[in-house]
């Protein structure tokens, strides 16, 4: 499917239109996957209660979801030191809770940041 997905963007008897739509079309997809991943992860963690009136939005809705990742940043200070920013917001703790990520406050080596990152298991 992939395979086929890639041979339409690179044909040139299609539109470039159409093409661009199959690619744009893709990356909300991908995207969609990924944050639907994310809430199942917040109800299977159990910090939340299960509501079946609101599936989709249990947890965390889309919106909140995006605006507490786009909060998630890491910031560079002198010495090659880093420092995550905004996790104490509660939506973004949320999230990181259901992925078991303990982030303590204090400055980062680069070295640490991987090991961090190494040690997030995205699927159970």
């Amino acid at each position: 499917m992939f395979k086929k997905w890639i041979e339409t963007i690179f044909n040139h008897k299609i539109s470039l239109r159409e093409r661009m739509f199959r690619v744009i079309t893709g990356i909300c997809m991908i995207a969609l996957i990924m944050l639907r991943i994310i809430q199942k992860r917040i109800i299977s963690s159990g910090n939340v209660q299960l509501n079946p009136d609101a599936y989709w939005s249990t947890g965390l809705n889309g919106h909140r979801l995006q605006e507490a990742l786009n909060k998630w940043k890491v910031d560079l200070l002198p010495g090659e030191l880093y420092r995550f920013m905004d996790v104490d917001d509660l939506d973004l703790k949320l999230i990181l809770d259901s992925f078991s990520i303990n982030i303590p406050a204090k400055l980062y080596r680069r070295a640490e940041l991987k090991s961090i990152k190494k040690g997030i298991k995205i699927f159970m």
